[in-house]
């Protein structure tokens, strides 16, 4: 599975990865899914056939775990999961945009 065009990459984005609740043996099912798409390079189908993935890359976005209804993702899977931590901007941060907006005109 593959993009069309040729030299082109599909990117997934996967929102929320940190929202669905852990099953009995603490397994979040989307998120073992995305960690055998990224650990294997692809998955097996009904017909026990291997759909190997091409130029296709994931990126995430969750909230802290500390968030209501959110959970904490398995180090399994965020072992392979270079990780940003981008927070809300600071009040000079606030400040200083809209200083540069009034500058703009």
């Amino acid at each position: 599975m593959r993009p069309v065009m040729k030299n082109k990459i599909l990117v997934l984005f996967c929102d929320e990865c940190n929202l669905p609740m852990n099953d009995a043996y603490g397994t979040q099912y989307i998120v073992t899914f995305v960690r055998q798409l990224v650990t294997r390079g692809g998955f097996w189908d009904d017909n026990h056939h291997f759909i190997q993935l091409e130029r296709i890359q994931f990126v995430g976005a969750c909230n802290p775990p500390t968030d209501p209804g959110r959970v904490v993702l398995n180090p399994r899977f965020l072992n392979h999961c270079p990780l940003i931590l981008v927070d809300f901007p600071g009040r000079e941060s606030g400040r200083s945009s809209e200083t540069a907006k009034a500058h703009r005109g």
